[in-house]
């Protein structure tokens, strides 16, 4: 009689609290949602981790070619600077002659660009360049 009544005190504790098994089948519920709400997310973030990745590497590759492109102007323009001063010291030596010789109708300088129209010229022939070898 005594574990009788041990057993029914026991039934009506379970009995009381009818919601205790839906409550706890309601948190397994969200747990899981949020389970698979995270794995999608980190799923998303290792994604766009690699397109990042992917759009680093063409940016370095551009930006490497930028710098290939500008020392060749760079270049370029040295050289141009050099045949500009290779024909002012032709021009003198003309004018020289010509002084020399009585000659002076005119003077020459005039018709010798400076190196900043050769820059500005060069500047803008560039990107035609570019485009017509692509």
């Amino acid at each position: 009689m005594f574990f009788k009544h041990k057993k029914k005190l026991s039934q009506k504790k379970d009995d009381e609290n009818p919601f205790l098994l839906s409550f706890s089948d309601l948190m397994v519920g969200i747990l899981a949602i949020y389970i698979l709400v995270l794995i999608f997310t980190l799923v998303e973030l290792e994604k766009r981790k690699d397109e990042l990745r992917i759009s680093k590497r063409e940016l370095i590759e551009s930006l490497e070619g930028i710098q290939r492109i500008q020392n060749g102007i760079v270049t370029a323009l040295d050289g141009v600077v050099r045949k500009e001063q290779a024909l002012a010291l032709i021009l003198k030596e003309i004018q020289t002659d010509l002084n020399a010789k009585g000659n002076r109708r005119r003077d020459l300088s005039p018709h010798v660009e400076t190196s900043m129209t050769y820059f500005i010229k060069f500047i803008f022939m560039v990107p035609f360049r570019c485009s017509s070898k692509s």
